[in-house]
């Protein structure tokens, strides 16, 4: 498996939010996508603009350029 964490810090905490047309990107491109703030998982989210905002995207397909 393939797992990708990125974060970074960001004054509102709807950047990604499930449902959004990015999301349903993110989806269809990996097999689980999850965000956090803070080191905790959404959606125990600090205030806006409180701190840091992340996303985790994991994939276990296999790669077709083998």
């Amino acid at each position: 498996a393939l797992v990708v964490h990125a974060s970074t810090t960001c004054d509102s905490t709807d950047i990604l939010a499930p449902g959004s047309f990015s999301w349903h990107v993110l989806s269809s491109l990996t097999d689980e996508v999850t965000t956090f703030s803070n080191g905790a998982a959404a959606p125990s989210v600090a205030a806006a603009g409180d701190g840091v905002f992340g996303i985790s995207m994991t994939t276990r397909r296999a790669s077709s350029l083998q």
